[in-house]
């Protein structure tokens, strides 16, 4: 019987120790490579490029003369060629013209929405000025962007993980060590935007359309009507090896 008792005993204690000598050779967490994780911002202003002006015209009577949609259309195109400005840039917003009865008189008006691009405050300032001339008040700024959106947002994606690691190189060389291989990289966050922006500022828009094409020169009210810049986010995570 105390034999039995001597060698339950010492299997218990052979197992006891060969546990205890296994857990501290897998410590992972002893072992571990040194890291440092933070993150790096980015961001770049740019003023727009890409403007849409969205207005709509129908038809209408001015001093007992009615004037019809398509006459209007011919008003605006003559207004955009002295701007200089392409044909090719005003287009319907829709396909067809709209038509709408009209309560009290039972008359049906037509209509039609269109959407111009121009490419500067200078230019939008001027259509602006053409839309007041011709009676269109309904008339607003519609998308905002920059023809070269997609590249600058790489480029500040860049500009982001550069700092992240110009951060690490420095905040360890404080301590005497350096910064070695990323472990791992995560984009945060990211975004394009452009706070909303109205042109209109009381009577500037109303002046002589004669000498739009030919004059380099406007207002000094035209001057200060500028954009907010699109600002171009972006944030990154990066965990780096410790050498």
């Amino acid at each position: 019987m105390n034999n039995i008792f001597l060698k339950i005993s010492t299997c218990l204690l052979i197992s006891f120790l060969v546990s205890n000598n296994t857990s501290a050779q897998t410590t992972p967490k002893e072992t571990e490579t040194p890291y440092i994780e933070l993150s790096g911002i980015a961001e770049l202003e740019v003023v727009p490029d890409i403007l849409y002006i969205n207005f709509s015209i129908k038809e209408k009577t001015i001093n007992k003369v009615k004037m019809s949609v398509e006459d209007q259309e011919k008003n605006i195109i003559n207004a955009l060629v002295q701007l200089n400005i392409n044909q090719k840039n005003l287009s319907l917003a829709d396909a067809n013209a709209e038509y709408t009865r009209v309560k009290w008189n039972k008359e049906v008006v037509s209509s039609k929405s269109y959407s111009l691009l121009v490419n500067n405050t200078k230019t939008l300032a001027y259509v602006f000025q053409v839309l007041d001339s011709l009676d269109i008040n309904d008339a607003n700024l519609g998308k905002i962007s920059h023809t070269k959106i997609d590249s600058l947002k790489k480029e500040v994606r860049i500009m982001a993980i550069k700092s992240a690691k110009n951060k690490a190189d420095y905040l360890l060389a404080a301590i005497g060590e350096q910064c070695g291989k990323p472990i791992i990289v995560r984009e945060i966050s990211a975004s394009a935007n452009v706070e909303s922006f109205n042109p209109y500022r009381g009577n500037v828009y109303k002046a002589n359309t004669s000498n739009w094409a030919s004059s380099d020169e406007y207002s000094k009210e035209q001057e200060d009507i500028t954009f907010k810049k699109i600002k171009i986010h972006s944030e990154i995570y990066v965990k780096f090896q410790i050498k």
